[in-house]
C-alpha cells in the first residue's frame, strides 16, 4: 500500500492567499505521492493538496521520489513523474487545447482524442490515440505510444506513430522513430507495485526506535519522512527502505538497495524481487522468486505473501489460498495477510470467511487501505452497495493512490446506475496500475456499455497483451463481437 504526503487546511489557504480563488477549474488533483507543489498564476509554489482544482495557466510540479495524478474537464488522466513540472497553459474550462511539459515525465490516458496536445522544448504530442508517454530531458524530448495513435512534431518536421513505437527528438533536429524492444519499461516509475510488508505490525514488534519512528510517520501519510528517518541511520533496514521505495514506483532506486540485502534476510530480497518480476509481467520468474524466498525464509510471513500474489496471478487460487494461509498462521495479528486472506477466500467462494479476514484486517490496522477495499468487496458481493460504498471511501481517505479501491469504486457506482462516474474511477484505477489485465477488461466493458466500440477493443487488446492467459478479455471481447453481429 502506497502512503500519501497530504496537504491540509493550511496548504489550501496558502493557495488560494497566493493565488486567488480558482472560479473555472480545467483539472484537479486526484492523487498525491510524497511532495507535490502546485503554483496559481499570481502565487507563490506551495504544497499541493488532494482534489485540489487547477487554473488554466497553474503548474504543477513533483519533487524527488514524488508522483501525481490530475484529471482534465474532459476525462483525461495524467500522471507525472518524479522531477516533473507541467503548465496548464491553454487549457479551459470547456475545450482543452494544449498544455506545456517543462521538464520530466507524464503518462496521459484521454477519453476524448485529439483534445489535448502537449508541448515540449524538443517535441509536441498530438493526441490521436488514447494512451501515450512524453517526456522531456536535458537532451531530449520522447514520446511513446501505448495505444492508439499520437503525431509527435517539432518545427523541423513529423511523424505519426502507432501503438508500441516511440520517437525522439533533440534541439534543432527533426522527430525520428526509435525501435525499443520494450516501450512499457518507460513507464515503470507509473506502475503499481503489490505490498509486502505491514507497517503497523512492523511498528508494533520493532525493537529499533529508527524502524518505529519511520513506521509512525508512513502510517501518518508521510513516506517520505519515514525513508529519511531509515536512511538517517546508514546501511541497516535495507529490504524495509527498498519496500518503500517501491511503494512510490522508485524502481530504480529499489533494486540496488535489494542487492545489498544482507544473507540472512535473502528471503525478503526474493520476495521483493517477485513481486518486481510479477508487476512486469514475467509470471514464471516472479514464481521461481516467490519459491527460492519461502525456501529461505520459511518462519517470515512476507514470501508466503509473495508468492499468494504470484499464484494468484497464474490462476492457480487453491495455491494462493495455500500461501496466504501459511503467511497467516506465521503471523496472525499482520493486517496485510489478512487482506490477503480475504482476497483469496473471496475468490474460492467463502465470502463469510472472506469478510471476516476483511473485518480483522481493518481492526488491526485502522490505516490499511488495502483492508477497508476487501471489506468493500465482500460487501458488494453480499449486494450491500451502500456498505461497499463507504468502505471504499474509507479506503480512498486513508490510500487516494490504492488502484484497488478505485476500481471497487466504480464497480459499485456502475451497479448503482452511474455509469459516467463508475468508468471514470475504472479509467483512474487503470492509470494507477497500467499493467493491470483485470482492469482494463473492466474499462472495456464500461466503453462498451456507452456504445463506445473502439475504444472498448482497444482496452480488450491491451488486456490480452499484458496477461495472454486471462480469460476476461477475450470472454467480453466475445459479447461485443456477438452484439455486433460478427458471429
Amino acid at each position: 500500500m502506497t502512503r500519501l504526503l497530504l496537504a491540509g487546511f493550511a496548504g489550501l489557504v496558502a493557495a488560494e492567499e497566493a493565488g486567488g480563488a480558482c472560479t473555472e477549474a480545467v483539472a484537479r488533483l486526484v492523487v498525491i505521492q510524497g511532495a507535490v507543489q502546485s503554483q496559481g498564476a499570481r502565487g507563490d509554489w506551495h504544497p499541493a493538496a488532494n482534489a485540489e482544482k487547477l487554473c488554466a495557466g497553474d503548474r504543477v510540479r513533483t519533487l524527488e521520489r514524488s508522483r501525481a495524478t490530475l484529471q482534465l474537464n474532459d476525462e483525461t488522466y495524467l500522471s507525472l513523474d518524479q522531477r516533473t513540472t507541467i503548465v496548464l497553459s491553454g487549457l479551459n474550462a470547456r475545450m482543452p487545447s494544449w498544455l506545456d511539459l517543462l521538464k520530466g515525465a507524464i503518462y496521459l490516458r484521454s477519453r476524448t482524442p485529439s483534445s489535448l496536445d502537449v508541448k515540449t522544448p524538443f517535441i509536441n504530442a498530438a493526441i490521436k490515440g488514447t494512451e501515450f508517454l512524453v517526456a522531456s530531458g536535458e537532451a531530449e524530448g520522447q514520446v511513446t505510444v501505448f495505444e492508439g495513435r499520437v503525431e509527435a512534431s517539432n518545427p523541423k518536421g513529423s511523424v505519426t506513430l502507432d501503438s508500441g513505437q516511440t520517437a525522439t527528438a533533440q534541439a534543432g533536429q527533426a522527430p525520428l522513430r526509435k525501435i525499443v524492444i520494450a516501450p512499457e519499461d518507460a513507464v515503470q516509475w507509473a506502475l503499481y507495485y503489490p505490498p509486502l510488508i505491514d507497517l503497523a505490525t512492523l511498528r508494533k514488534a520493532a525493537a529499533d526506535p529508527a524502524v518505529k519512528r519511520a513506521a509512525s510517520l508512513y502510517l501518518a501519510g508521510d513516506s517520505l519522512g519515514a525513508l529519511r528517518e531509515l536512511e538517517a541511520d546508514g546501511s541497516a533496514h535495507v529490504a524495509l527502505r527498498a519496500s518503500l521505495l517501491l511503494s512510490l514506483g522508485r524502481l530504480d532506486e529499489a533494486q540496488p538497495l535489494i542487492a545489498q540485502i544482507p544473507k540472512a534476510e535473502l528471503g525478503q530480497a526474493q520476495a521483493l524481487r517477485s513481486v518486481i518480476a510479477l508487476t512486469r509481467g514475467d509470471r514464471h520468474q516472479a514464481l521461481l522468486l516467490a519459491e527460492q524466498a519461502t525456501q529461505a525464509q520459511p518462519a517470515s510471513p512476507v514470501p508466503w505473501t509473495a508468492l499468494s500474489y504470484v499464484r494468484q496471478a497464474q490462476f492457480d487460487l487453491p495455491g494462493a489460498l495455500a500461501a496466504a494461509q501459511k503467511a497467516a498462521e506465521l503471523a496472525p495479528d499482520n493486517g496485510l495477510v489478512q487482506t490477503r486472506l480475504a482476497e483469496l477466500l473471496d475468490a474460492t467462494g467463502d465470502r463469510r470467511g472472506a469478510h471476516k479476514a476483511a473485518q480483522r484486517a481493518t481492526e488491526l490496522n485502522p490505516a490499511l487501505a488495502r483492508g477497508w477495499t476487501l471489506l468493500g468487496f465482500t460487501q458488494l458481493a453480499d449486494l450491500d452497495s451502500d456498505a461497499a460504498q463507504t468502505s471504499f471511501d474509507t479506503a480512498l481517505r486513508t490510500d487516494p493512490s490504492d488502484p484497488l479501491a478505485h476500481f471497487g469504486r466504480g464497480l459499485t457506482q456502475i451497479r448503482g446506475g452511474e455509469l459516467e462516474a463508475g468508468t471514470a474511477e475504472l479509467e483512474l484505477a487503470a492509470s494507477l496500475d497500467p499493467n493491470d489485465s483485470l482492469t482494463r477488461s473492466y474499462v472495456g466493458k464500461a466503453y462498451y456499455e456507452q456504445k463506445r466500440s473502439k475504444p472498448a477493443q482497444g482496452q480488450y487488446d491491451l488486456a490480452k497483451q499484458y496477461d495472454p492467459k486471462d480469460p476476461t478479455p477475450w470472454f467480453y471481447d466475445a459479447i461485443k463481437k456477438q452484439a455486433e453481429n460478427r458471429p
